[in-house]
């Protein structure tokens, strides 16, 4: 019977190679970029394959990666070979690094980074709520304040603008980099943005706020929600408006939603926090990007 453990050791990607390496995280939260390098640990019994890649890249000042194993399995028992062999390339050696999506603590990949010196920081929390108590909630603020939304504002679904009309608001909160988000713009089902229920709220040609969400056949994850900076009455006549969106297509004769998500960053996107709770959301996860810090020369 053929060896049940990776009889290769890690090592960089041959140029055939890199097609299959990538397609290993094909399925993934994030995939790498375009100018991504791979090592890869192989397998050479009973035909030879990729049983687990690390992909790197470099942004600003920051070395980032992600680490994947074949569909159905997670390629952890070759995570950290893979993991040694990234931190001793001179090119990496001393700089941040930085795995390059959120981890839950019990991930196998965090366990692992933890292990190897890593801390979890930019904390992330995720928030869960009834459709039916935000649409209750969402329709009694409408009748409240619809007359105070201005006149000129309106919303419009994403799939009427390219992801460049909202990047100069989205770009100073760092909540998501150009790539990643023209190609949440571009995916289909569930691994993109909806391009119906996302939407941008506009005052003529100006961008007032973005909703970016994401669903599938019973949930609807608020993703990604910005307003301009304005005074407080207005943000939340914004939030109003970019919500009432969502109502108008999540009723229920037309939609089978029955959760709705929101994702808040730990220290500077409080206010999404604070807002699935007003919504009626109740605290479901906690996530954090994994980082070790650079060494000085």
């Amino acid at each position: 019977m053929p060896d049940s453990q990776p009889s290769g050791l890690p090592r960089k990607a041959r140029e055939e190679e890199i097609p299959r390496a990538r397609f290993l995280f094909a399925s993934a939260p994030k995939v790498p970029p375009a100018q991504a390098e791979f090592l890869v640990v192989t397998k050479l019994r009973p035909i030879e394959r990729i049983v687990a890649s690390l992909a790197w890249w470099n942004e600003g000042e920051v070395v980032k990666f992600l680490l994947a194993g074949p569909p159905g399995t997670d390629g952890s028992a070759s995570w950290n070979a893979l993991l040694a062999e990234f931190e001793a390339d001179g090119r990496v050696a001393g700089r941040r690094m930085e795995f390059a999506r959120l981890l839950a603590e019990d991930e196998p990949a965090a366990i692992l980074l933890a292990e190897c010196g890593y801390e979890g920081r930019h904390t992330e929390r995720v928030f869960e709520a009834p459709a039916d108590a935000v649409r209750e909630r969402v329709d009694a603020m409408l009748e409240r304040y619809r007359p105070e939304i201005p006149a000129g504002w309106r919303t419009e679904a994403i799939r009427h603008h390219p992801p460049e009309t909202v990047w100069p608001l989205l770009a100073p909160y760092q909540l998501i980099d150009l790539d990643s988000l023209r190609d949440s713009w571009s995916s289909p089902g569930g691994d993109g943005y909806d391009l119906a229920f996302s939407s941008v709220l506009l005052d003529g040609s100006d961008v007032l706020g973005v909703l970016l969400v994401r669903t599938n056949a019973v949930c609807l994850a608020v993703d990604v929600r910005v307003v301009s900076p304005m005074p407080p009455r207005l943000r939340a006549l914004a939030n109003l408006a970019l919500f009432d969106h969502i109502a108008r297509l999540a009723t229920p004769e037309r939609s089978s939603l029955r959760v709705l998500a929101f994702r808040a960053r730990q220290q500077d996107h409080l206010e999404t926090a604070n807002l699935a709770k007003r919504m009626g959301g109740r605290e479901v996860a906690v996530r954090h990007i994994y980082t070790r810090p650079g060494q000085a020369g």
